[in-house]
């Protein structure tokens, strides 16, 4: 059994390495190595090269390795064949995966061919993976002190992997870890330099022994010493909205489900980006009750029924529209709450009373309508994403409020 906990990530695709597509896998498998105590040490993309995948697999010093894209069913998809060359190993066919294959694709309507029948094939000794939601057959194989996990390249199809038990329970078998061996905290609503400032007097963020990783609204702390949990906990408070690495939104749904609550969302700069964000969690449908984009002012009055004496005499980008809009919402969708996002993404478009970044985020409840005025920093995107992750944010504080 391994002990070493090193760990690496090598991606496989040309698409990803010429830029035309974007890698999603590092962060999901990232937080999982994490959350079993390995170390991620390295990240590679390789391209579709025989001779380059092979030369990653045999130098790499880590133990556990993760491998993703190329055992698909084009002529480009080597991985498979080039692991087996590398290492010596004889593909074999598993009748466990053909039974498997077959039936996926029975509920497909998809004959099994031999195009079909090469995704069913092993190197010698290589334990298969389930694949739930793909047809990309998955695997590990133990090489000498290392095991290669190799895994489609489809984002959903891998996290579907991961979060199987019975992955865990093939991978205790190559290695002795100790689960949840590290912690993911994420705050929102400070800065990276103001974290590192309310953490100074901290010996394991002077060593280094805490990482930062910040992102538009929001920062996550990896920790590997859950000692620390009860300090940050009393610095950060109700900053910290995730000990275990959820995302923002992740839980909101999840407050709202507990809480018996639903939301509706009425957005304008943003154009569906937080109703986008929000049904993105499974189980939304049980408190996500709608949404409106209303971009035009004249769609302001017309669907979402702001009084146009507001938008004549405040604008669209204020205080007191944005407060219209949340109540508008909440009571047209019959929400417990309502949330509502007003603003200047720029590049174009600001003044200078309301500059380029300039957003009115408004969430209305039964009892209490609260609204925020931020002048984000950043480029188009930056500032709807800053946007959206404020408004998640003011909504999980404000129901924290209601439950005291």
């Amino acid at each position: 059994m391994i002990s070493d906990l090193s760990a690496e990530i090598i991606i496989i695709g040309k698409e990803i390495l010429n830029g035309f597509r974007r890698d999603c896998n590092v962060e999901s498998i990232a937080r999982w190595l994490l959350k079993n105590g390995f170390s991620l040490d390295k990240v590679q993309i390789i391209g579709d090269i025989d001779k380059d995948i092979a030369e990653a697999l045999k130098l790499t010093k880590a133990r556990l390795i993760f491998v993703t894209g190329g055992i698909g069913t084009t002529r480009d998809d080597r991985t498979r064949f080039v692991i087996a060359d590398a290492f010596k190993r004889k593909l074999r066919l598993s009748k466990e995966s053909v039974v498997c294959l077959s039936e996926k694709l029975r509920k497909r309507n998809v004959f099994f061919t031999n195009r079909y029948r090469e995704l069913c094939k092993f190197p010698e000794s290589a334990l298969r993976l389930d694949n739930p939601r793909g047809l990309a057959e998955a695997f590990i194989l133990s090489v000498k002190s290392r095991a290669f996990i190799v895994l489609p390249g489809v984002p959903f199809e891998i996290e579907s992997i991961l979060a199987l038990p019975s992955f865990n329970e093939n991978i205790r078998h190559f290695f002795s870890t100790k689960k949840c061996e590290g912690h993911i905290l994420g705050l929102v609503g400070l800065r990276e330099s103001e974290i590192e400032d309310i953490c100074l007097d901290i010996p394991e963020f002077q060593r280094g022994k805490v990482s930062l990783l910040p992102s538009p609204g929001l920062v996550y702390l990896i920790l590997q010493n859950k000692k620390l949990l009860p300090l940050l906990k009393k610095r950060f408070g109700n900053y910290i909205f995730t000990y275990s690495g959820e995302n923002l939104e992740q839980v909101v749904i999840e407050l709202l489900k507990r809480q018996n609550k639903t939301c509706s969302v009425a957005e304008s700069c943003t154009g569906g980006m937080l109703g986008e964000v929000l049904t993105s969690v499974s189980g939304a449908s049980q408190v996500f009750n709608g949404g409106l984009i209303v971009y035009q002012n004249e769609i302001k009055i017309k669907e979402l029924g702001v009084s146009s004496n507001t938008l004549k005499n405040f604008g669209a980008v204020s205080k007191i529209t944005a407060k219209e809009m949340a109540c508008c919402v909440r009571k047209k969708m019959k929400s417990d709450w309502g949330i509502a996002i007003t603003g200047i993404a720029g590049p174009s478009g600001g003044s200078k009373e309301k500059p380029v970044g300039t957003v009115f985020i408004a969430v209305s409840g039964n009892k209490q309508n609260t609204v925020i005025k931020n002048i984000f920093s950043g480029d188009r995107n930056i500032v709807r994403i800053s946007a959206v992750r404020f408004a998640l944010n003011l909504l999980r504080r404000m129901i924290l409020e209601t439950v005291k």
